[in-house]
């Protein structure tokens, strides 16, 4: 838990020292394998119209995506089951190894694809300058 609050803080850090970065609408994103997740978030960014082209080729790629998705076992009335309680992204600028963009989700509910639209639509948000949603605390 430490070391993802350091991560968290050191990403952001790095983002606040760094100049604002753009990402350019139409350019090419490759996503690094991620247990699956990697799929549930192609699908999210089409779903939500965020503007890259996702290509396989990770050399043909303006900017990288790396997820990640913290899974916790639990057992539900001797059932086991996985539920997956957080997932992030980190856009990554392919030539200087940049960050330009950062997000993470989280639910109880343990649905994948929920936390994959969240990370999808921030970052739409992110690209077309809109306002992502603010919680009250």
């Amino acid at each position: 838990m430490k070391r993802a609050l350091a991560f968290v803080l050191l990403t952001f850090s790095a983002l606040a020292l760094a100049q604002t970065a753009q990402i350019k609408s139409g350019a090419a994103v490759y996503i690094e394998p991620a247990d699956g997740y990697e799929t549930e978030l192609a699908a999210a960014m089409m779903k939500k119209h965020v503007p890259l082209v996702v290509v396989a080729d990770q050399k043909m790629a303006d900017y990288i995506i790396r997820g990640t998705l913290r899974k916790t076992e639990y057992n539900a009335n001797t059932n086991r089951a996985w539920s997956a309680d957080s997932a992030s992204i980190t856009v990554i600028d392919a030539r200087s190894s940049q960050i330009v963009f950062a997000a993470s989700a989280s639910t109880n509910r343990g649905r994948i694809n929920d936390l994959a639209d969240t990370c999808a639509e921030k970052l739409n948000d992110f690209m077309t300058g809109r306002k992502t949603r603010r919680l009250p605390w």
